[in-house]
């Protein structure tokens, strides 16, 4: 479980990642955030979101978590 802040956004989590080439790597990774993150979220896209989208933001919109 890594800790992180509100505005991580999701490229600072899954590094060495390859977003938008010929195959996208999906990783799981498991991911606490600070209470109080709706107030700085910063999401781009719908469901399947722009790495510089914060995670605890997409987490929220997605209902992931409250």
């Amino acid at each position: 479980m890594q800790a992180i802040e509100c505005d991580t956004p999701g490229n600072k989590v899954l590094e060495k990642v390859e977003y938008f080439g010929d195959a996208i790597n999906y990783e799981v990774k498991y991911v606490t955030c600070p209470p109080g993150c709706a107030d700085s979220a910063s999401v781009m896209g719908r469901g399947l979101y722009h790495p510089d989208s914060t995670v605890c933001g997409a987490a929220i919109i997605d209902g992931s978590m409250p």
